[in-house]
């Protein structure tokens, strides 16, 4: 049996596996079939690619990963294995060490230079062009990952992310190397097994008021709420933009997030049937008697795998919807400062 992961905070994905390990039959070897005390076919380090196929069908991909951690006891014949994707074992992993200054440069060679020291070849890597240029010294310390999350402060809505043959995607939201979000549309009390809701209105606002430091811009928005939900009158959201963002940015601003308030508070966990194609920030759309409902954004994916069965479970933010991204995201985008501290001029 096993499974894999998937987060929407983060772009490291991981797995786990117990696998049996009977005795090797063939008499020049020793101990067992995939670990034995002198041997291991599965070591830290290994490569495992995850294909699904059922019956007759095509192979699916499902990830490229690497152990981190395989567990063995004697005369045991079953071993548990644990590891990460590309992402999280050569970005995160690897630090920059003596080789921590990049020159000025557009930054999407920067990027790939930070790909090829993490031994991420051209082949493996999709990195979409663009004209900002900067230079960066990092701290000789920091991790490679660490890194590009800093370049990407300096580039408007710019992630990072793994496709399931292993390729490492940087780019901008709608880069055509990034596998697009879809609606994920299932039944009601037929393609689910067990649903958990769980609703909290400590993240959930009557009003929204975006502002700079000094408050000379601000902007006040009411927020309309569940039915049934009741808030107090003055539980407000402050939202602290750069300076200079003008009255008619906040205005706009102001506006989406009280759109997308309306819907904060709701987090639904789902098992249903294996669905190896869900990806995250895919829609979650249910059917029932009464016709469909939008339910948020898919931001958490596991899937369980073996003898016991075949599922995907999945989480649904009901603060998010698949144009806008999860209220987090984009208030994170509208505050962020740009000025890296590692930037050393541009």
């Amino acid at each position: 049996g096993g499974s894999i992961t998937h987060s929407m905070d983060t772009p490291i994905a991981t797995f786990t596996l117990q696998l049996e390990n009977p005795i090797n039959e063939n008499p020049e070897y020793e101990g067992n079939a995939a670990i034995s005390e002198d041997s291991s076919l599965i070591s830290p380090g290994s490569k495992i690619v995850f294909e699904f196929r059922m019956g007759d069908s095509e192979t699916y991909p499902m990830g490229v990963f690497y152990v981190d951690r395989s567990q063995f006891s004697l005369l045991n014949e079953t071993v548990t294995v644990d590891g990460r994707n590309v992402i999280g074992k050569a970005l995160h992993d690897q630090t920059f060490d003596e080789e921590n200054t990049y020159t000025f440069q557009v930054l999407h060679e920067t990027f790939k230079d930070i790909l090829y020291r993490a031994n991420i070849s051209s082949d493996e890597m999709l990195v979409e062009n663009t004209a900002v240029k900067a230079g960066y010294t990092f701290d000789v310390k920091m991790n490679c990952l660490e890194g590009i999350m800093e370049v990407l402060k300096a580039l408007e809505n710019w992630q990072i992310k793994e496709l399931v043959d292993g390729t490492v995607v940087i780019g901008s939201q709608n880069y055509a190397g990034f596998t697009k979000n879809s609606r994920y549309t299932f039944q009601r009390n037929k393609e689910i097994f067990t649903r958990n809701i769980v609703r909290d209105d400590q993240d959930a606002y009557r009003r929204v008021c975006v502002h700079d430091q000094d408050f000379i811009i601000k902007v006040y928005r009411d927020v309309a709420t569940y039915s049934g939900w009741n808030l107090q009158t003055n539980k407000t959201l402050y939202v602290n933009v750069p300076e200079g963002t003008s009255l008619s940015d906040a205005q706009v601003y102001a506006e989406q997030i009280a759109n997308n308030l309306e819907y904060v508070g709701k987090i639904e966990s789902f098992t249903g049937p294996f669905r190896p194609q869900l990806i995250l920030g895919d829609e979650a759309v249910i059917v029932g008697e009464k016709g469909s409902k939008n339910l948020g954004l898919i931001t958490e994916i596991t899937h369980r795998f073996g003898k016991e069965g075949f599922y995907t479970d999945f989480t649904v933010d009901s603060g998010g919807r698949i144009a806008n991204g999860r209220l987090s995201d984009y208030i994170g985008k509208i505050t962020k400062e740009k000025n890296s501290s590692s930037r050393i001029y541009e």
